[in-house]
């Protein structure tokens, strides 16, 4: 959420919305998708949520990763 605040206020490209925007990609999970936290727990993936990974990639689209697959 932060990172889409950011964006609407003309910041996507602070550096604190760039670290949002890493923080975000580190936590995809291996399948696709985002979860609520981390993508593994006790070495085993987590599945993908619909809320979780549609904010994901609202805030992804506000940044350079707009071009990414």
């Amino acid at each position: 959420l932060a990172v889409l605040a950011l964006s609407r206020s003309d910041a996507a490209d602070h550096p604190r919305a760039r670290q949002g925007r890493e923080l975000i990609r580190d936590r995809a999970i291996r399948t696709g998708g985002w979860n609520y936290g981390n993508s593994q727990v006790f070495g085993a993936d987590l599945r993908a949520q619909p809320v979780p990974t549609g904010m994901a990639l609202c805030a992804l689209m506000t940044g350079d990763d707009r071009d990414l697959p």
